[in-house]
């Protein structure tokens, strides 16, 4: 019996780290999107959407169900990923624009 509560401590260890480590990678990405000034369009919809599950993964954290949040810190990074990705792709078409428009 020892043994079984033993091994599911350290279970829970390492799935807090995990968690604790995902929260991190959203934070500093999500850091980064911040920083990139105005979104617009369908990037700003998946940059909200990145905050709103990086925001549940912290309070999955802090209530103890870390499986949770990092489940909900994975989706963050993702779409924090397609925000960027996004906002990549709509600066590349302005830029396609506006040479055309100097053409």
């Amino acid at each position: 019996m020892v043994l079984i509560l033993i091994l599911a401590q350290v279970s829970s260890a390492d799935e807090k780290s995990d968690a604790g480590t995902a929260i991190a990678a959203a934070k500093s990405i999500m850091d980064k999107l911040h920083g990139l000034g105005p979104w617009i369009g369908p990037a700003l919809t998946m940059k909200t959407m990145a905050e709103n599950y990086l925001t549940l993964a912290q309070e999955a954290f802090n209530a103890g169900n870390y499986g949770s949040a990092k489940e909900h810190a994975v989706l963050a990074l993702n779409y924090a990923n397609k925000a960027l990705g996004l906002r990549a792709y709509n600066l590349m078409i302005k830029s396609r624009v506006i040479i055309i428009m100097i053409r």
